[in-house]
């Protein structure tokens, strides 16, 4: 009886932590006692073994299980969202061109003209006699980089412009005579505008483009005038 009692007492140690059916006890027990010519030693250790065996499937299936694959689309998701939280989308560098506004401001000689356009702003060394420069005009995304040079010339009431824009004018114009501006094909064009029953007034347009520069002049003067204007450029 000592020895069953031991035996009893070394099961309850072994199971005390491990949930097991009272049934699935009893029977272990009925199953070894069965065996009375067998040692109690070799009852004991089978029993004893089986019940530790039992125990550790049930742990096994009370623990949690780890997926790799799951955890490995969890890392996939916090890495995604830690990439979008610090990262923002780059800056669309067209867009913030287009959507620049454009300055203008005045220049006061030619030398300043050449200083903001760059050395493809030509002077005119010819203008019809008593004709003064009104004002000079710049413009560009940015003062001092100028991309547009305007200069106004008048005379009482009439005036004429000689614009140079770094623009690239791809399709030829219509209904213009060709001329050449020292080797370069020019278009000129001229307007008969009436102003009163008694006097017309004509108005010319001239344009020619040279690497990458568009030139023109345009207003209330000669085609000749105009031609002689655009030869005179350097």
């Amino acid at each position: 009886m000592n020895k069953m009692r031991d035996f009893k007492n070394i099961a309850d140690d072994i199971m005390k932590d491990i949930k097991v059916d009272e049934d699935l006890k009893k029977k272990t027990l009925e199953k070894s006692l069965k065996k009375n010519n067998m040692p109690i030693s070799k009852v004991l250790i089978p029993a004893a073994c089986f019940l530790l065996i039992i125990g550790i499937v049930n742990i096994a299936h009370i623990l949690p299980l780890k997926n790799p694959k799951i955890q490995t689309e969890y890392s996939d998701t916090n890495i995604i969202s830690s990439v979008g939280e610090t990262e923002s989308a780059p800056e669309d560098s067209n867009i913030n061109i287009l959507n620049a506004e454009e300055k203008s401001w005045a220049i006061d000689t030619f030398d300043d003209a050449k200083r903001n356009f760059g050395n493809a702003f030509l002077v005119p060394t010819y203008i019809p006699e008593d004709y003064d420069i009104e004002e000079i005009t710049a413009s560009g995304l940015e003062e001092g980089n100028a991309s547009k040079i305007i200069i106004n010339y008048f005379l009482e009431s009439k005036s004429f412009l000689i614009i140079q824009e770094k623009i690239q004018i791809e399709n030829e114009l219509v209904n213009y005579e060709k001329v050449d501006i020292n080797g370069t094909i020019g278009l000129l064009k001229e307007n008969i505008l009436i102003s009163n029953k008694y006097e017309n007034t004509i108005n010319t347009e001239l344009y020619w483009s040279r690497d990458g520069i568009h030139y023109s002049i345009t207003g209330l003067i000669t085609q000749e005038d105009a031609i002689k204007i655009a030869r005179s450029m350097k």
